[in-house]
């Protein structure tokens, strides 16, 4: 089926703490076999993605599922801010969004987490009955590995900021013969060998 067998609906509807933007895929015609809730992955991963997850909850509806994308509480087009989300405000919003599906049309009901979504769909799956199916994509197994990673990104950038750390510009910038010069020749060697392994 081509692209044009689908209808996409951008929609706002009520959630635990505010207003959810969600969008709704569904088959031109027929009546959908099945529903599927996308649960999304979460900052960078989730810009990222989205184009490829709307692509894919396309096929889905071209397949003949009906799917719901949502951007989470405090996320993407959602009201809220970061600060305020909670996970418990999460997976309430998950489970609204599965009685909407449930009351649009009574059909089997699938998950697709990605990444982090993956750990919400599984926390999900344990407070909702009639789930048929429960697909994860690159799922994250640690939460609290992936927030360490995801401060890390987010503070690399403001520890950057003013330049290289001290010890490297003492380093490079020394013009006597003592241990830095040794320290940065061997920094520049280490990092050349690197490069040319990478390469």
């Amino acid at each position: 089926m081509n692209d044009r067998a689908a209808r996409m609906q951008p929609q706002f509807f009520d959630g635990a703490a505010g207003r959810l933007f969600g969008v709704q895929f569904e088959p031109a015609t027929g009546t959908p076999r099945a529903s599927v809730l996308i649960i999304p992955p979460f900052a960078e991963e989730m810009n990222k993605s989205r184009r490829m997850l709307a692509l894919q909850a396309r096929a889905l509806a071209c397949a003949g599922l009906r799917v719901l994308m949502i951007d989470l509480y405090g996320t993407g087009d959602s009201e809220g801010d970061f600060a305020d989300a909670r996970w418990e405000i999460w997976i309430d919003d998950l489970k609204r969004c599965a009685s909407r599906l449930a009351r649009a049309d009574p059909t089997p009901l699938s998950l697709l987490g990605v990444r982090i979504g993956a750990l919400l769909a599984a926390d999900l799956l344990a407070e909702l009955e009639g789930v048929e199916r429960l697909a994860l994509w690159q799922p994250v197994s640690s939460g609290a590995q992936f927030l360490t990673q995801f401060l890390r990104m987010k503070l690399a950038p403001t520890c950057w900021a003013a330049g290289p750390p001290t010890w490297e510009r003492s380093a490079v910038s020394s013009r006597s013969s003592g241990p830095w010069r040794s320290r940065a020749t061997v920094l520049r060697s280490n990092s050349q060998r690197r490069s040319r392994q990478i390469l």
